[in-house]
């Protein structure tokens, strides 16, 4: 399933969110501060990143700037509390995918992070499903990156095929 990161800074809002991506079956790192998920970021590879706008030390639209400069492609959705047209007019001038407004329905966040992942993956033919996940290990069988506990494990392509054969 996919990686997805969420940074936003207030806990009644973080907490469910991650209960409710992880039950439906995503991996979620979530983080308090804009800083914490940058270097996350520029340690750890993810599917999908969902950014509050209004955070202390780092907003929204910094971390975006950050990521897009090493992670180009990564989706990313805004879910914020800033409703005013120019804000996401902003956020979409930046590069996010998708900007949701607070308060916000769980089940339309919900088809909209699978909407926006199904788009990531077919126009750049990332296939989800090929990921083989055992544990903290997880293989990505189509472009043979390994990770063990959410830290990406340098192998080649014939360790990666090895480790793939074992884990299956």
């Amino acid at each position: 399933m996919a990686q997805i990161i969420i940074v936003d800074d207030e806990v009644e809002i973080l907490a469910p969110l991650e209960q409710m991506l992880a039950q439906e079956g995503y991996h979620v790192s979530a983080f308090f501060s804009g800083l914490a998920a940058q270097a996350h970021l520029h340690r750890h590879s993810a599917d999908l990143a969902i950014f509050d706008i209004k955070m202390p030390e780092m907003d929204g639209f910094l971390l975006l700037k950050s990521v897009r400069a090493k992670m180009p492609n990564l989706p990313i959705i805004f879910l914020s509390s800033k409703v005013e047209e120019q804000d996401q007019i902003i956020g979409f001038t930046l590069g996010a995918d998708d900007y949701i407004t607070k308060p916000f329905s769980k089940h339309l966040l919900l088809f909209r992070v699978a909407a926006v992942l199904r788009r990531h993956t077919v126009g750049t033919g990332v296939n989800l499903d090929a990921r083989v996940c055992s544990g903290a290990l997880t293989i990505d069988q189509d472009r043979h990156l390994v990770t063990w506990a959410n830290t990406a494990v340098d192998l080649t392509v014939t360790e990666c095929l090895l480790l793939l054969a074992l884990a299956r």
